[in-house]
């Protein structure tokens, strides 16, 4: 007990002295405060994607079912705008099919992350994927189209894609066996 109370006596007197050296002024204490090379203030520019879709499954509109005995009057012309045509069913595809890859590149999106390292080098650049997705959501043949030039931001784009997947089912109007989705992850920053 009595080394404890030495040890602590010792401690304060030292405290005291130093205290006092550094407050007179004998030894000029002015702690030196360097500029730091740049300030780092970005924004993450993204694809300007539209409203976040919900992908449901969706039905195909049949045309009306007409009788027989209905044959022999001539069908109304209501009736006839009723029914889909193909080139409308075609448009509607397409219509679904730009959902649903909107909905894949808002889900990258939101996985994708800007490197630390590639943020402290100041690296920038765009980074063009192209992947297959099959009918389950699931993701195959993915692979770099074109380089941002950098390979942290190459490899964190082909990343975010492995974290987003597997995406939503096809809607049941889809009747391919995959779709390739071509995406361009935009990696930049902002000074101020």
């Amino acid at each position: 007990m009595k080394k404890i109370n030495e040890l602590h006596s010792s401690l304060l007197i030292s405290f005291i002295v130093h205290a006092g050296i550094v407050g007179s002024g004998l030894l000029p204490f002015h702690p030196v405060l360097k500029d730091k090379p740049f300030d780092v203030a970005f924004e993450v520019e993204e694809e300007v994607l539209p409203e976040v879709f919900e992908v449901r499954e969706e039905k195909r509109v049949e045309p009306p079912v007409i009788e027989r005995e209905e044959l022999l009057e001539p069908v109304p012309d209501e009736i006839k705008a009723e029914g889909l045509k193909p080139a409308q069913e075609d448009e509607e595809h397409k219509k679904s099919l730009l959902r649903y890859q909107d909905s894949i590149k808002q889900r990258i999106q939101k996985e994708k992350q800007y490197p630390r390292w590639a943020l402290r080098a100041r690296h920038q650049g765009v980074v063009r994927i192209v992947f297959d997705v099959l009918p389950a959501g699931l993701v195959k043949n993915l692979s770099l189209l074109q380089s941002s030039g950098f390979k942290e931001l190459d490899e964190e784009a082909l990343d975010a894609v492995k974290r987003a997947s597997p995406f939503d089912p096809f809607p049941e109007v889809f009747s391919e066996d995959e779709i390739q989705v071509e995406v361009a992850i935009i990696f930049t920053f902002r000074e101020k």
